[in-house]
């Protein structure tokens, strides 16, 4: 769909901006917070990881009380799949702050993929309590629930959350999309029409090219 692919074509562009953004920035500061914190989080979307992963080890290693620069690291171990190093780093995310909700958010989902459903379930409940209405903590559910086979109440999260994404920021809203194309979470639903029907209604023709599967 023309369409579908002038809206890739364009979140593209803005990745890439970002990082030059960024990285000019570095040149004038090595060290800057912003600058490195931005440069990493647009490589993870330009799914350019260990690069990613190079740019938080540099972030935590200048800031390491900085509990979102954990959290960033552990989401590229997300996607490389590895599981148990993301864990830890949430749990220093967590560590340094208790009721961070973005920590907590990825924890359950962290632990859905490691087939830890109770736990998962019970660290959402937390935020529930934290950030009532939230759009991501309606797409993590979505994801635990969609690893669980639970396909129904999956996809009503999943409404959910795409009810509330013109809130997000333009970063969140390209990772939100990102998310719901490559997570293996959702590998069971990606087949179901149910699933396409909902991406067409919120992204347009657009969200039928969300439906390519995970990466990791």
């Amino acid at each position: 769909d023309h369409d579908g692919a002038l809206e890739v074509q364009k979140e593209g562009i803005r990745i890439r901006s970002e990082i030059r953004l960024a990285r000019a920035q570095l040149k004038i500061d090595p060290d800057d917070s912003w600058a490195l914190q931005h440069l990493a989080y647009y490589q993870y979307l330009a799914e350019d990881y260990d690069e990613a992963e190079r740019t938080h080890e540099r972030f935590v290693e200048l800031y390491p009380d900085s509990a979102a620069g954990y959290n960033n690291l552990a989401l590229v171990y997300k996607r490389k799949g590895d599981y148990q190093r993301e864990e830890g780093y949430y749990r220093l995310a967590l560590a340094l702050s208790p009721e961070d909700a973005h920590a907590l958010n990825n924890l359950a989902v962290n632990l859905a993929h490691q087939q830890r459903y109770d736990e998962a379930l019970a660290i959402m409940d937390r935020v529930g309590t934290l950030e009532p209405g939230e759009p991501y903590a309606d797409l993590h559910r979505a994801k635990i629930l969609a690893s669980m086979g639970r396909r129904e109440q999956a996809l009503k999260h999943l409404e959910l959350a795409l009810a509330g994404v013109a809130e997000l920021d333009t970063l969140h809203t390209i990772e939100f999309r990102q998310d719901i194309r490559v997570d293996p979470a959702f590998d069971g639903l990606r087949d179901e029409p149910a699933f396409a029907e909902i991406l067409v209604r919120y992204y347009g023709q657009s969200g039928l090219l969300m439906l390519g599967g995970a990466h990791g």
